[in-house]
């Protein structure tokens, strides 16, 4: 019953804290561009290549069985937060220092982190990190490139059915962009070094370092989201004690007061 309700397709209403989008995704993965690197053709959702190339691979797609992937996001109000840590919190960083921030706008956070499954679908080179690493499909993602994870939720956006005037981030080969200089390492050289950002439209991105700790401390101004005691650190995350030294899929611990998952623990 819980995957049944985990997998239903629940639209965002401003009188519920939380939704549900689902992507359906071909079982093959991308192939090649005409070049033969996937990584060009995979890069920002609509593929470095031409159009003739893209048009030919997404018709190669067509009719094939799709996986189904559910995404459940839990939803933050704007307002003020205090974040950062109290001066006598046990392991303080020098950088944690106590403040107030505003946030002007509502987010929503995914309550777990992406699966090497989705981000191959997307990406499949990132099977070869799988396998080299003993993961499994199901297993929590790592070893993921900034730039790949911007693609990613520019992908993901098409995937939901958003339209490019609602994406997040900029089209890394948009007419707007020309002008921008390029990242210079070869792994990421298709990517503008500096990526324009819109946080205000509905597309998936990546969430602020200040909108993260407001979501993982829920309220709380404890050590952790569950309080201070250390003891309890096994029942919401997995870190080098009781990890066995791997990476494990979400939702196998307790979530958190507002229902995220492994943000204490697993990967970074």
């Amino acid at each position: 019953i819980v995957r049944q309700i985990d997998e239903t397709e629940m639209p965002y209403s401003p009188d519920r804290e939380w939704f549900t989008v689902v992507a359906s995704i071909p079982s093959t993965t991308r192939l090649k561009n005409a070049d033969g690197d996937t990584k060009k053709f995979a890069s920002d959702g609509q593929g470095d290549s031409n159009e003739q190339d893209s048009n030919k691979n997404r018709s190669s797609l067509a009719g094939q069985t799709a996986k189904k992937f559910c995404f459940t996001f839990v939803v933050f109000k704007k307002g003020t937060y205090k974040i950062g840590a109290a001066h006598d919190e046990i392991g303080r960083e020098n950088d944690e220092l106590e403040h107030e921030v505003t946030l002007t706008q509502d987010f929503a956070l995914l309550d777990r982190e992406i699966k090497f499954e989705e981000l191959i679908a997307f990406l499949p080179q990132y099977r070869e990190i799988m396998h080299e690493n003993e993961a499994l499909p199901s297993t929590a993602a790592f070893g993921v490139q900034w730039y790949d994870s911007v693609s990613f939720c520019r992908w993901l956006s098409e995937q939901v059915g958003l339209p490019e005037e609602e994406q997040a981030y900029a089209s890394p080969t948009s007419i707007e962009l020309e002008s921008l200089p390029r990242e210079i390492t070869h792994s990421a050289d298709w990517a503008p070094r500096d990526w324009p950002i819109n946080i205000s439209r509905g597309g998936f991105r990546l969430p602020t370092e200040t909108e993260w700790e407001v979501a993982a401390r829920a309220g709380s101004r404890t050590a952790y989201g569950f309080g201070d005691d250390v003891n309890h650190l096994k029942h919401f995350g997995w870190f080098e004690d009781n990890s066995q030294r791997r990476v494990h899929a979400p939702k196998e611990l307790r979530p958190g007061v507002r229902g995220l998952i492994d943000v204490h623990g697993n990967v970074y």
